[in-house]
């Protein structure tokens, strides 16, 4: 039973039917609407809570038999309702800065990755070109694809920004594939696109492994074949 209520504060004591230690109730915890408020001598439900002070605390409280009707409610609950409401607002916008800035920082760490990957295929493309004597031409189509792949990245972030239709994931992989890869990684870091879904991500480095595999098994396997067939 609600054994006491301030209307200025906002908060009284309910006194359990079992006998116990009166427990502390606020305004923000009773399950009020429009136009009702607590009131002296109402029976009702709900669940105990320590708070972190100690006090025990009455949680989701509701009447049996429903809440008073008064023209508007307490002053102290209306209050302690927009002090929480700005409270959540102040949080949800920290929480919001908070993921922004880390993913940036994960955008940062892994463009370090992205372009170590381009430095490591124009040393192979260059060990491949002495030792197996790689064709000058995969040179130009690395560099045309990318460029291709990269103008493909900026229009599909266009389309993003604009609302209209999406290049596909998809399309956007098998460039990366066919061997616009390089191009993706400078349109994914300087345009901050397919920059942070980690699905897209792990889908893109796996074209890479298959483009550079591709490569290098055409090139060693492919001399080594046709110097068997070269001999006498």
């Amino acid at each position: 039973m609600l054994k006491s209520w301030n209307d200025e504060r906002g908060f009284g004591f309910i006194t359990p039917h079992d006998g116990g230690p009166q427990v502390f109730v606020h305004a923000r915890h009773c399950e009020l609407h429009r136009m009702q408020r607590p009131e002296v001598g109402l029976e009702v439900t709900f669940e105990v809570v320590r708070a972190e002070d100690g006090r025990l605390q009455a949680h989701q409280v509701l009447p049996r038999h429903g809440w008073a009707a008064v023209d508007r409610l307490p002053d102290g609950a209306l209050r302690q309702k927009r002090a929480d409401a700005r409270e959540r607002q102040v949080r949800q916008q920290q929480d919001r800065r908070n993921q922004r800035r880390a993913e940036r920082q994960e955008v940062v760490q892994w463009g370090t990755a992205s372009y170590f990957a381009i430095a490591v295929l124009i040393a192979l493309l260059g060990v491949l070109s002495v030792g197996w004597r790689l064709p000058g031409w995969v040179w130009w189509g690395y560099g045309m694809a990318s460029v291709a792949t990269f103008l493909l990245y900026r229009g599909d972030k266009r389309a993003a920004q604009r609302g209209h239709w999406r290049v596909p994931e998809a399309r956007l992989l098998l460039a990366g594939l066919l061997g616009g890869w390089p191009g993706a990684i400078v349109a994914q870091q300087t345009l901050r696109h397919k920059s942070t879904k980690a699905a897209f991500r792990a889908a893109f480095w796996g074209t890479v492994v298959l483009n550079l595999g591709a490569v290098v098994t055409w090139a060693v396997w492919g001399r080594t074949a046709l110097e068997l067939v070269g001999r006498p």
